[in-house]
């Protein structure tokens, strides 16, 4: 996918991509999955019923109250979000600065299932690397925007990011980053 078409389809979806370098200290995308908590390493649900009528609405909403009481944005209102350039792709996976216009979609238009602003799925991450929040949906119709803080501290986050490091599987120049962020813990 190139940059254009990027930021189309984040435009789109009432999102602002920004020119703003992507800071190298945050948990990789790859690794960043906040479902795989539990509330005893933080995590945070707000759930809703996607066969509501205004379920992606109320989904979007919620995902707006936990990111503003987990602290995702910065005082700009920037944030990183997870996109994918190549589904084929290795670490095709990446992180992007963006910012909500006065009207966004988070969600996605399926209505049957949370595919995020421009499809492959919505994984959000505030930019020191301290929130990570992901939207998913359940096989009872549900959908849960599911938040982490200090995921570095989340022993599931820590223990997959720490074996894509070990493995080599991180893309080339992140690795120091990663470590860094990973010594917060």
């Amino acid at each position: 996918m190139t940059d254009t078409a990027i930021s189309e389809a984040l435009a789109e979806a009432g999102l602002i991509l920004l020119p703003s370098p992507v800071p190298t200290e945050v948990c990789p995308p790859q690794g960043a999955w906040a479902t795989s908590c539990s509330p005893a390493d933080g995590r945070l649900n707000e759930t809703v019923d996607l066969t509501q009528p205004d379920g992606l609405k109320r989904f979007d909403e919620a995902w707006l109250r936990l990111a503003t009481r987990m602290g995702l944005f910065a005082e700009d209102g920037t944030f990183l979000l997870g996109v994918t350039l190549d589904p084929e792709g290795d670490f095709s996976q990446v992180w992007m600065p963006v910012r909500l216009t006065e009207r966004w979609n988070v969600s996605g238009r399926n209505a049957g299932t949370i595919s995020g602003p421009i499809g492959g799925g919505l994984l959000t991450a505030s930019t020191d690397g301290e929130v990570i929040i992901e939207g998913t949906t359940w096989q009872d119709r549900t959908a849960s925007a599911v938040g982490v803080t200090h995921p570095y501290r989340a022993e599931p986050i820590r223990r997959y990011v720490q074996g894509l490091l070990d493995q080599g599987e991180l893309p080339a120049g992140t690795e120091d980053g990663v470590r860094t962020w990973l010594m917060r813990g």
